[in-house]
């Protein structure tokens, strides 16, 4: 394929000619990446549900609401950057593509953000700093071990 550009220079460039492959191989990348993440999802929800019948039936019904917002969010993050990118077209074409790329490198800072609100070490921490005990170490004895 020959690429011209405005002040008559022209460049050689191998490129699929061949608009429904290259539309094939495009789609094809981006149903693929799809596929996988909702299959990561399904197995999410899938191991989510499980554990909430395996602890019982009221601890389940009271974990529903967190639970539910665990999965939008995973859903969301894991989809919404891939929507960006296949739904692409037309006057919003540049902005779809720069949202995909921003969105896309910070997904690692999200992912990590979503874990540690949703470790147990968190929530333990969120729980003692929340009721406001204090450890009095006034009374503290330290014995040497050797």
């Amino acid at each position: 394929m020959v690429i011209s550009t405005d002040d008559g220079n022209s460049a050689k460039m191998c490129w699929n000619s061949n608009a429904v492959v290259h539309q094939g191989v495009n789609i094809g990348y981006y149903a693929v990446v799809f596929i996988f993440t909702f299959i990561l999802f399904i197995m999410t929800v899938q191991r989510i549900v499980l554990q909430n019948t395996a602890a019982g039936k009221a601890q389940a019904t009271s974990s529903i609401k967190t639970n539910s917002f665990s999965i939008l969010g995973l859903f969301l993050q894991l989809g919404i950057t891939w929507a960006f990118a296949v739904f692409s077209y037309g006057p919003l074409l540049i902005a779809s593509y720069y949202i995909f790329t921003i969105l896309n490198s910070f997904q690692g800072f999200f992912l990590f953000i979503y874990y540690f609100n949703s470790s147990t070490i968190a929530r333990e921490d969120r729980s003692f700093t929340a009721s406001g005990s204090t450890t009095d170490t006034s009374n503290t004895v330290v014995t040497n071990p050797h």
